[in-house]
């Protein structure tokens, strides 16, 4: 009979439902209930049913008791290392203006000018000679690029990743999301995915996400997911998970899935 190991890199914590699970290295969140958990963190693997157990493998929660964890980390590195010399991120920063004022942001104090249509050229010229050798996406991000000032900027690189082939993603708040629908529409087959910060329901995700004016952001936000959603836009929800929201997290999560 094979043996079973937990791997060294799950971290737990409890909620109402049972316990949540999350494996550092391969990303994996799942949520286990009280008697599986138990059977899990007792080395109990022989009373898990077949369905939960292959999901536990499958997850790397647990493994082979043979195989040699340090080896796989190192080979999961280098993975990595040869992955990201042949593929680049490029990620363009048009300013570090925002329309939010969130609790934890790191970056109220950042400053710099914007990034001028002759360095936006600059880096297309860069991006250009990357292309010779690697495959290339483009991540815009902030601040928030999303915003008014930037929509003749953000018109030009998804037009300049049009011409090149090359995917482009967008880390936004998704305030101003349905301002910007009909370019993103236009560029659609360019856009790799979206990414949207939510931090749990409306009251968890109004008291750290709000504007400068103090106002709540959720119910737009959500609004202009959904749009986003109609017109095919590939969007991922990103949450940030801190002591004030864990133990709601599960339910938004579960809320978000059923919905």
């Amino acid at each position: 009979m094979t043996e079973f190991k937990e791997t060294m890199y799950v971290h737990s914590f409890q909620v109402k439902q049972g316990y949540v699970v999350f494996n550092t290295l391969y990303g994996y969140l799942d949520l286990l209930s009280n008697d599986l958990y138990n059977k899990f963190k007792k080395g109990k693997y022989q009373e898990i049913d077949k369905n939960s157990l292959d999901i536990l493998l499958d997850h790397r929660f647990i493994i082979n008791n043979k195989l040699n964890e340090e080896s796989l980390f190192n080979s999961y590195i280098s993975l990595y290392e040869h992955n990201r010399n042949k593929e680049k991120n490029i990620y363009i920063l048009f300013s570090y203006e925002c329309n939010f004022n969130c609790t934890y942001c790191f970056e109220h104090d950042m400053k710099g000018k914007e990034t001028s249509n002759n360095n936006l050229n600059k880096i297309f010229r860069y991006v250009e000679k990357q292309l010779e050798n690697n495959k290339v996406r483009l991540v815009l991000y902030g601040g928030e690029p999303l915003l008014l000032q930037n929509y003749n900027k953000i018109e030009k690189v998804l037009s300049f990743a049009q011409k090149n082939n090359i995917k482009v993603k967008i880390i936004t708040n998704g305030y101003l999301l349905d301002v910007f629908s009909k370019l993103l529409l236009k560029y659609k087959r360019n856009i790799d995915y979206l990414l949207i910060t939510l931090d749990g329901d409306k009251d968890q995700h109004d008291l750290t996400r709000k504007k400068k004016n103090k106002e709540g952001t959720y119910k737009k936000i959500v609004e202009n997911i959904l749009m986003a959603d109609k017109l095919k836009i590939k969007t991922k929800i990103r949450v940030n998970v801190g002591m004030e929201n864990q133990k709601y997290i599960i339910d938004f999560l579960l809320h978000l899935n059923y919905s």
